[in-house]
């Protein structure tokens, strides 16, 4: 594996996953957006079998989107937490869950204002966003790579 692929990977606007059961995807719109400009980002998750899926989750938190600065070095790059949106908010702790019938798909979705924590604005730059949806029993994490200007 090259080093520096993590520095030259290009960004997206979709990447998807399946885990035999559900399909996950997740997506912007846009490879590169003006800075202030909002970000809207959604996760998808289907389910991709002929029976119906429970998805079981411990609080009223379903989904996680992370949002990381990219920080390049000569030979690594590595993310540095900018962004969550569950930032400032309480979730209750009180078991739900979201039952896909087959076929059928649920959205996550959220808009980053290109803000960090403390609700300051963040520099042009490259970003990777995480998603993840937070059941009981552990999902894949997703990640776009996006770049504001």
């Amino acid at each position: 594996m090259n080093l520096l692929s993590n520095y030259y990977q290009p960004a997206d606007t979709t990447t998807s996953l399946s885990t035999g059961q559900l399909e996950f995807t997740l997506e912007t719109g846009k490879k590169v957006f003006h800075q202030g400009e909002n970000i809207d980002i959604k996760l998808s998750v289907k389910n991709i079998t002929d029976k119906p899926v429970t998805l079981e989750f411990e609080t009223t938190q379903s989904c996680e989107f992370i949002i990381r600065q990219q920080v390049n070095f000569i030979f690594f790059s590595y993310g540095m937490d900018v962004w969550k949106t569950s930032y400032g908010k309480k979730y209750e702790e009180k078991e739900n869950q979201i039952i896909l019938k087959q076929g059928q798909k649920k959205t996550f979705q959220t808009a980053w204002k290109q803000v960090n924590a403390k609700g300051e604005s963040v520099n042009p730059g490259k970003y990777v966003i995480s998603a993840i949806l937070l059941t009981k029993n552990k999902q894949p994490l997703l990640q776009l790579r996006m770049n504001t200007k």
